[in-house]
């Protein structure tokens, strides 16, 4: 059972209603372009994915936050996420309203997971050629037999930290994150199967279609071991996503070398410090280029009129 009224104001506090100025005739009326770009197909399932969902939403208890439940973006995601099936779709979407009751993102601060962003965990720089903000994971990091702790702890880290990028992708119009996991120097004792395929199954089905993009830099046996288990936890969607490089030229590709860190072969000098407050959004900072650095390059959208416009400093949070 689904009760949105317990997730009042979770996300947003001043969302409209649904139709009003952040739904979903809003959002196809201020971004035709990006409206126009889709395929018939994936319009009228989408279409369908909404008013079905929002008759589902008709026998739940008022929620301000339904405008983001039901907004085009969402739809959009969720079908893709689901190839276009609109029943499949729609259980998807159900399972993540009651992930967001039962997990609740908004409660996660970035104070709680100050000794992990000083450690380097995970941090974010710079853009890809479309416009994704880049997050660099550094697994070598993870110790997992030396904190018995540290599974929920760095569970609820990706959690806040794909929470903060979503918002980022979404204020810049990309809508999508790009990760680079760095494998420098893992090791064994790094390996944490079952973090892993707890991370791909929740993230695959609560952030349908933000994963843009994912790089795996160093393969090698431990790599292929992990491999072998994790994906068969994944989508074909997702796996296509993957990209594994042992040759670092091929992300000069996919990255320009002024956003592309010196060690990964690019020309960025940019060497990452932990301040506090690098990590909690502020839709202020994004296109004062303050979020991509954990304190940005310069973030430029590639074409305003794409910009995923409901997603401004008064829209839903996530």
């Amino acid at each position: 059972t689904i009760n949105t009224s317990t997730m009042e104001g979770h996300l947003t506090s001043n969302s409209e209603s649904v139709n009003g100025k952040h739904g979903w005739n809003w959002f196809v009326t201020h971004n035709e372009e990006y409206h126009s770009a889709i395929p018939a197909k994936e319009k009228t399932v989408a279409e369908n994915l909404h008013q079905k969902c929002t008759e589902f939403l008709k026998t739940r208890p008022e929620s301000e936050d339904n405008a983001y439940f039901l907004c085009y973006h969402t739809m959009h995601r969720f079908a893709l996420a689901r190839d276009l099936k609109v029943q499949k779709s729609f259980e998807l979407w159900q399972k993540w309203l009651v992930w967001l009751e039962k997990e609740r993102p908004e409660d996660l601060k970035e104070e709680m997971f100050e000794e992990d962003f000083r450690m380097g965990k995970g941090f974010f720089h710079g853009k890809d050629k479309k416009n994704r903000p880049i997050f660099i994971v550094k697994p070598a990091l993870h110790w997992p037999s030396k904190d018995p702790e540290v599974f929920k702890r760095t569970s609820d880290l990706f959690l806040y930290c794909f929470n903060y990028a979503a918002k980022v992708a979404d204020s810049i119009g990309s809508g999508q994150i790009c990760m680079i996991y760095d494998r420098t120097g893992m090791q064994r004792g790094n390996l944490d199967l079952a973090l892993y395929k707890h991370l791909a199954s929740a993230f695959q089905d609560s952030f349908p279609e933000r994963l843009g993009t994912v790089f795996i830099l160093k393969p090698n046996w431990i790599y292929w071991l992990g491999w072998g288990i994790v994906k068969s936890f994944l989508s074909k969607r997702t796996k296509e996503k993957i990209h594994i490089i042992s040759d670092m030229k091929i992300l000069k590709q996919y990255i320009d070398e002024d956003q592309l860190l010196e060690s990964f072969g690019g020309k960025s000098t940019y060497q990452y410090k932990y301040k506090p407050g690098m990590f909690t959004f502020d839709p202020a900072k994004v296109h004062s280029g303050a979020h991509l650095n954990s304190n940005l390059l310069c973030l430029k959208e590639e074409n305003p009129a794409v910009r995923f416009e409901q997603f401004d400093s008064t829209s839903p949070k996530l």
